[in-house]
This record gives C-alpha cells, structure tokens and sequence, in this order.
C-alpha cells in the first residue's frame, strides 16, 4: 500500500528532474566532459598529457641524382650505402670527357666541347649529398634561361662586363631569393629552398677572368640550406 508519505516523496523527485530539464532548455551551463576513449566502450577517460617528441628519423639519402651538366648533357650519380658512385654520363654531340675522378664519397667529372668547360661533382658530406655544376664559357651578350634543378629557372642577361638578372621562378613548394648585393656588382646569386623535401639549390652567374662562370648547387639532407655556393 502507497502511504502518502510515498507519493510526497516521489512528486518531490519527480519535480527536481523537471527542473533540471527546464535548467538545461534555458541554456544553463553543463559540467565538462573529458574525451570519450572509444576503445574501452565508450567510458569517459580524463586527458592525457601528449608525448614527448621523440628524435628525428634520419633521412634516407639513397637514391638516383641526374645533374644538368651546362648543356653538355646529363651526368648521374647513385648514392647507396653511404657511397656515391658515377651511374652515367650521357652528352650531347661535340662534348667529350677530359677527367674523371671517383673515391667513396666523391666523384667529379670534367667535360669540354673545345671552347667551353664543365665540371661536375657529386659528394656525401656529412649526412647530406651535395651536386655541384661548375660552368666556364665565352660570355655571348643577349639573355639566357638555365634550369635550376626541379626547384625552377633563372634569366640572366649577359654583357661583357657582367650579368644582370631578367627574372627567376621558382617551381611549387619552393622559395627564391635574390641577393641584392650581387645584383649592383654584376654578378646573379638566388637561392631556393624546399623545407618539405630537405632540399636547396644555389645559382650564381658572372665574369671571371673574360669568361662566364654558372655554378648551380644543389644540398640535400642534413644542414642543407646554404648561404652561397661551396659554403
């Protein structure tokens, strides 16, 4: 039998929850919630405090480099197992090699075509490999695009007392920039890097003792962001 008592007590409940509902409509605020752990069924986990970073992973440098060799053709290097290795040089007509070189963690070759000359180097140095194109040819005034690697172009215009900068772009995920200084003394330097891909090239043009020098050097790995070529 229900004593009144009973039914005094469960209309009291009955109206708290009515009340809590009614509090909840309105918009009053709700206690937080700690993120749900799928996991374990749905129960409510209190936050985790996030990892430590850890160290790291090394980048891998093992792999084909093909090297623009200053129109003189392609020169590939193969780098596995903490060497490098000349893979192949493939060069157009009229250019014949006069020197090569190979150790370990080096390999240079030197190419002509009688009136011009390019050297080509490839090294592991310190957890990155490096390419360097080292160009020397009669300077013959007008405009000229060079390749610069993936990372983009650049068009110099060249006279006979130095070289001027005509315009540079820089390929998707790169960034190009220009060194003022060596604009006002002749001379082109722009630098492109790609923070994604660990990777930056040099371009630097100009007159040196009548003939015109382009280097195009390219870091990859390790401290690969220079600030000149060779440096």
């Amino acid at each position: 039998m229900v004593t009144t008592n009973t039914m005094k007590r469960v209309g009291m409940l009955a109206a708290v929850a009515a009340s809590s509902l009614a509090l909840a409509a309105c918009g009053a605020p709700n206690p937080p919630v700690g993120p749900v752990d799928l996991r374990s069924g749905g129960s409510v986990a209190a936050p985790a405090p996030s990892p430590a970073p850890g160290p790291a992973a090394p980048q891998s440098l093992d792999g084909v480099y093909p090297v623009w060799a200053g129109g003189a053709g392609t020169v590939t290097f193969a780098v596995s197992g903490g060497r490098v290795a000349l893979q192949d040089v493939a060069l157009e007509p009229g250019w014949r090699r006069t020197g090569e070189r190979q150790g370990e963690r080096e390999v240079e070759v030197r190419l002509t075509d009688g009136t011009s000359t390019v050297t080509v180097e490839g090294e592991l140095d310190e957890g990155r490999f490096k390419t360097d194109m080292d160009l020397e040819t009669p300077p013959v005034p007008g405009r000229v695009e060079y390749p610069v690697g993936d990372a983009g172009t650049v068009t110099i215009d060249v006279r006979p007392d130095g070289v001027g900068l005509v315009g540079q772009e820089a390929a998707a995920g790169w960034v190009a920039t220009v060194d003022a200084d060596d604009l006002r003394e002749g001379q082109v330097e722009i630098h492109f890097r790609n923070d994604g891909a660990g990777r930056s090239v040099a371009f630097d043009a100009g007159i040196d003792d009548g003939l015109l020098n382009v280097d195009i050097d390219e870091r990859a790995g390790a401290d690969h962001f220079v600030r000149g070529p060779g440096r």
